[in-house]
């Protein structure tokens, strides 16, 4: 079990003021100019905008904080600057006496170390709305840059505890108690039994909507436009990167896996997922929305005054019920679909299986389609099972049995198909039934066949309506 949650009770935020921050600004930086506090979890962030009209980040580290923390972030900055074309980096500013992290003390005399960083001006990706399919797709896109650019990068204090890696996320399987609503904690502990572990590398870990900029890309469309905040940069699951940007850009949409796949989508662009990645993607996307909201419970306890631990919170639960119904074998289709790749990853081996064995297969139904014209009906069964009921013969026909015959009817059962566009109709089935026999009937034609990947209009029924509310629609 990870000590982060309980040592966070030990390590309140740093307690400075603006006043406070504009002084350090200047005597560190020789920077004049006003000063406003961002938000943040564990430190204390300021925008700086001097006279000259230049913007900064001020960031003062918790009082724990350990310095090769920041060196390792701040190698990393360094490392993607000329790597990562596609955004924002922030770069490390040097103080006026050359050190890469200043020392401060507090008034209470407790050491807090400093660092300046370079700002870019955008709107955050939690103020844009809506988040178009071209958006989240370059987030994936930047993401999967960093990551490619991170490959094979080492730096000792990669390796941490950290609350929100996922690869120790188990720890909250002793703080779920902090959720009052039974019915919210058992989304939880079916999480914490879902959870698996995978493949590691250095990765940003925190590309939430607070966290990535926004703008326009010339064209009126937004892009994104950088990423910010490396302070929970480590060396974990290499697929935690997209599965946290997954799970913030999945909150209060309509459709979130749709959201999910783009950004998975655009990442695969850039850095492909391996096939076991993308096999547990959905687990950690969910793992880390258990993390959050157990970590917002136990917050709530521990800092009741910190109101940037409440900012997702509502949303994340509204999420988790949501894919509480998601069958993760769904998921993970829809990810591979993304990708390019054969949705069911099984696909490739069954039909090369089928085409290896296809000779000894014995047919589905009376008539052989094999080929371009359809063979000799082999028996009776076709009428036997369609055209009688309860041993009274209905009041339509096929063609003569044993006819060799190449005519076949393709039906158009779509919502828009001139021939089946009577809902009422539709749910009778002696009705329907009758119409489809004497279509084929007129055509001379021993054969009907229904379209494939096709939205139906008899879809509507509620005999198609599941026990969770989902419709069938595509055939």
């Amino acid at each position: 079990m990870m000590s982060s949650p309980i040592h966070d009770k030990a390590q309140p935020r740093p307690k400075f003021s603006k006043e406070d921050a504009a002084r350090l600004g200047q005597a560190l930086y020789r920077l004049t100019g006003s000063v406003k506090e961002l938000t943040s979890e564990r430190d204390q962030n300021f925008l700086v905008t001097t006279d000259e009209r230049e913007q900064f980040v001020l960031k003062i580290a918790a009082a724990t904080e350990r310095k090769e923390t920041l060196e390792f972030q701040n190698a990393v900055m360094s490392h993607l600057s000329d790597r990562v074309r596609s955004g924002f980096i922030p770069q490390l500013c040097k103080t006026k006496s050359g050190e890469d992290i200043a020392t401060v003390d507090d008034e209470n005399r407790s050491s807090h170390f400093v660092r300046l960083l370079t700002y870019h001006p955008g709107a955050l990706l939690a103020q844009v709305n809506p988040h178009t399919p071209e958006l989240l797709h370059s987030l994936g896109h930047l993401l999967g840059e960093i990551d490619r650019a991170l490959d094979g990068f080492t730096h000792p204090a990669s390796r941490r505890e950290l609350k929100w890696d996922l690869q120790g996320a188990l720890w909250i399987k002793d703080f779920i108690h902090h959720i009052d609503d039974p019915d919210k904690r058992a989304i939880v502990e079916h999480l914490i039994r879902q959870f698996e572990t995978r493949v590691v590398s250095i990765v940003h870990n925190d590309a939430n909507d607070y966290n990535v900029l926004v703008s326009d890309d010339g064209t009126g469309r937004n892009a994104v436009a950088g990423i910010i905040d490396f302070g929970d940069m480590l060396h974990t699951y290499t697929a935690s990167e997209v599965a946290v940007a997954s799970a913030y850009a999945m909150l209060d949409k309509a459709d979130p896996l749709a959201a999910a796949a783009e950004i998975i989508a655009g990442y695969h662009e850039v850095f492909p997922l391996t096939e076991l990645e993308l096999d547990v993607l959905y687990t950690l996307i969910c793992m880390r929305l258990a993390v959050s909201v157990t970590n917002s419970a136990l917050q709530q306890k521990l800092h009741p005054d910190n109101e940037y631990l409440l900012v997702s919170e509502r949303l994340a639960w509204e999420l988790l019920e949501k894919l509480r119904a998601v069958d993760p074998k769904l998921a993970h289709y829809l990810f591979r679909h993304a990708c390019k790749l054969e949705p069911c990853p099984e696909s490739e081996s069954v039909v090369a299986w089928l085409n290896q064995n296809a000779a000894r297969f014995g047919p589905v139904v009376d008539a052989d389609l094999k080929g371009d014209k359809l063979a000799r009906v082999r028996s009776s069964a076709f009428r036997r099972k369609f055209v009688t009921e309860s041993g009274t013969e209905k009041m339509y026909e096929l063609p003569p049995e044993g006819r060799t015959t190449n005519k076949l009817v393709v039906f158009d059962l779509s919502v828009g198909s001139p021939d089946f566009s009577d809902p009422v109709e539709l749910e009778d089935t002696d009705a329907f039934t009758a119409k489809v026999f004497n279509r084929m009937k007129g055509a001379a034609a021993r054969v009907g066949i229904g379209r494939y990947n096709e939205a139906r209009l008899l879809y509507t029924s509620d005999v198609f309506k599941s026990n969770n509310g989902e419709r069938r629609t595509i055939h």
